[in-house]
């Protein structure tokens, strides 16, 4: 967590304080999948917590449960809860802004944190931006967005062999507010989370996304609509 920096200190003490992004994994994967894409957006301003689901995670012995995605939402809500709280971490005392918080998740973690943020059986009003990748629409949990709902960036590989990229499309066609859909070329079901050729544009405007989004950042915004629309991203649709 923290600011860029040439030189990186594991563990340092925060120099200031810094917007609180909860990530979710994808089904049978762990936070150790996608250990560079939450490096590179901690190192771009932001604490980065990542959730390790009891039952779909490959982390943790046994067969994964597919199902227990439902019960996901109200672990990231935990989280939140948990790093808000009078009695975070000791090395978060102080270290997490007083802003709304982001979400992201890959695959079945974006689901997840879409049901977190949207939802009206799990919506969480902390949250003030989503990003999904590899995700899709649903009406799990009540029928999604509100007029109060979080602005959305949504992420898909154009070649995705598991959750086909049309779910993406309507994902961002349903959400009738601020969102930002965002093709990554020729890239597979994992690849914008990992693949070396496309995971540091992701991390990048990713992380832009949420100083727009979070921080009321108008360079951030300018840059997130470039770096969105350079390959080997393409900007399919924005509203909002």
């Amino acid at each position: 967590m923290g600011v860029a920096s040439e030189e990186e200190f594991p563990d340092a003490t925060p120099s200031g304080q810094f917007p609180l992004i909860v990530f979710a994994h994808g089904y049978n994967a762990s936070t150790d999948t996608y250990a560079a894409l939450l490096h590179d957006i901690a190192a771009s301003g932001f604490v980065v917590a990542a959730v390790e689901f009891p039952l779909t995670s490959s982390a943790y012995p046994g067969n994964p449960v597919q199902m227990d995605l439902v019960n996901e939402p109200a672990d990231i809500s935990f989280v939140i809860d948990s790093l808000l709280g009078a009695t975070p971490p000791a090395p978060l005392v102080d270290a997490i802004a007083k802003t709304k918080v982001g979400v992201i998740g890959h695959s079945d973690g974006a689901m997840a944190v879409l049901l977190t943020a949207y939802a009206p059986r799990y919506v969480d009003p902390r949250i003030g931006m989503v990003v999904s990748i590899a995700g899709g629409y649903d009406t799990y949990g009540g029928a999604w967005f509100s007029a109060s709902s979080a602005p959305l960036l949504v992420i898909h590989g154009t070649l995705d062999e598991v959750t086909p990229y049309s779910r993406s499309e309507e994902l961002a066609a349903m959400d009738p507010h601020d969102v930002m859909f965002v093709a990554a070329e020729g890239a597979s079901h994992i690849g914008p989370a990992i693949a070396p050729e496309y995971e540091p544009v992701i991390a990048r405007v990713v992380s832009e996304s949420f100083a727009w989004r979070l921080l009321g950042s108008t360079a951030a915004a300018a840059s997130t609509l470039i770096d969105a629309d350079t390959p080997p991203l393409r900007i399919v649709s924005v509203r909002g």
